[in-house]
């Protein structure tokens, strides 16, 4: 017997568990990006507010969404969402990117008085004074002085630490960790 026919099927197995482990990269490579992807919000959605309603600043993205990393699944209510993003799904039929349902939203709300929060101030009327229509507060944060702010809360008092994490982030890091720990796994046992 030859060498070549007594080593042969050490050789192609070696080089297929390398070649799937690249193609296993490569495929894992692609869906982070694919999953980065879908978890972008609406980074417009902020200016027209400001644009639409004359306000100061762009509100954060927390008069909408449960953090401001926004996101799909973090307006309605049940999602940890606010009140005031609930009720401009509920009124817009809002899709993500969509400025123009996004205006009509709140053209809506402005036409049905719409108070979030309940304190006989209408969502609108409050966020043209700069006011959070969940919670009160300034949305451009306090200032003193020539204008100067200071830097905005990252969660609300009482709100959990996980609140703030971008789920869709989240769920990529674990998947490349998991996958990561296999292939070493694999390699060495």
């Amino acid at each position: 017997m030859t060498y070549f026919a007594t080593h042969s099927s050490k050789r192609p197995s070696a080089r297929r568990t390398r070649v799937s482990s690249r193609i296993f990269a490569m495929g894992l490579g692609v869906s982070c990006f694919v999953l980065s992807a879908a978890a972008a919000a609406s980074p417009e959605y902020p200016e027209v507010v400001q644009s639409e309603l004359s306000m100061t600043c762009p509100p954060p993205c927390t008069i909408c969404h449960a953090t401001n990393n926004g996101g799909l699944g973090t307006v309605l209510l049940e999602d940890g969402g606010k009140p005031f993003g609930d009720a401009m799904i509920n009124v817009g039929d809002l899709e993500a990117d969509d400025v123009d349902l996004l205006k009509q939203a709140l053209a809506t709300l402005e036409a049905d008085d719409h108070d979030s929060d309940g304190d006989g101030v209408s969502d609108i009327a409050a966020l043209r004074a700069d006011i959070d229509p969940n919670v009160g507060g300034n949305v451009c944060g306090a200032r003193y002085g020539c204008g100067a702010t200071i830097a905005k809360r990252k969660t609300l008092p009482g709100e959990p630490w996980y609140q703030s994490l971008d789920p869709f982030g989240t769920m990529t890091a674990s998947f490349v960790a998991a996958a990561l720990l296999w292939l070493r796994r694999r390699k060495h046992g």
